[in-house]
């Protein structure tokens, strides 16, 4: 691709990622095994809307509600995943491993709170699961709706000698009136959709540039309206 058409690409699928489309990639991975990918779920992966009671709650049994291209990024890169979420078990546990299943997200444990009264449920389980498998890379997903941004940066103080990736979906406006979302610490880099993710995974090493083209011919191919609209722009 050229630079321009590059460009175009990235725009106009930043676009299509936010209104509507289905993504696919290629198989493949360039990811070091030692690395570990752990992801929150509302709000991250699934269209939650946690900050508001009503709409949360509305949003609670469905499974189809995904923020679209995280599934297919996810399978892509081929890394050991995790998901851990503060939902609690006994409301949640089969509708959010339903909502993994029917969006063919890639297969990992998942880890829920047990007790409505348990506080410390993620930062534990995070710190369980790091001391378990050992990894020297982590990757962390979360969003900027509740604690992710603070309790990621809990876990990468604990683990000097561990290199965080960490990526916070920006669902929230932090300098909004309502619905208020948290800031993001120094070092946390923010994404609003799956291309945004794809193209930083990529500056790291997690996705190399030619899956990434893949990535947005797959899609391209799949909406031919789009590569209409690319072919008259660069004319």
């Amino acid at each position: 691709m050229t630079k321009s058409w590059t460009s175009l690409v990235h725009l106009l699928l930043g676009v299509l990622l936010l209104i509507g489309g289905s993504v696919s990639v290629a198989e493949g991975s360039r990811t070091s095994r030692s690395t570990i990918l752990i992801s929150d779920i509302d709000d991250t992966l699934k269209i939650s809307h946690v900050l508001n009671t009503a709409e949360s709650v509305g949003s609670a049994g469905k499974v189809g509600n995904h923020f679209l291209g995280m599934a297919g990024l996810f399978r892509h890169a081929d890394i050991p995943t995790y998901y851990v979420s503060n939902a609690p078990e006994s409301l949640m546990g089969a509708s959010h491993e339903l909502f993994l299943m029917y969006n063919d997200f890639p297969a990992g444990e998942m880890h829920l709170r047990k007790s409505l009264s348990d506080e410390n449920h993620k930062v534990e389980t995070l710190i369980e699961i790091i001391d378990r498998t050992k990894p020297e890379r982590v990757i962390l997903v979360g969003d900027n709706g509740e604690q992710d941004p603070a309790i990621y940066q809990l876990i990468q103080s604990r683990y000097p000698e561990i290199q965080f990736q960490i990526y916070i979906h920006w669902v929230y406006d932090s300098q909004g009136k309502s619905d208020r979302g948290a800031p993001l610490p120094a070092g946390q880099r923010g994404f609003v959709t799956a291309l945004d993710l794809g193209l930083q995974w990529v500056q790291t090493g997690d996705l190399s540039a030619n899956d990434l083209q893949s990535f947005e011919l797959t899609l391209l191919n799949q909406r031919p309206e789009l590569k209409k609209l690319l072919l008259k722009r660069c004319r």
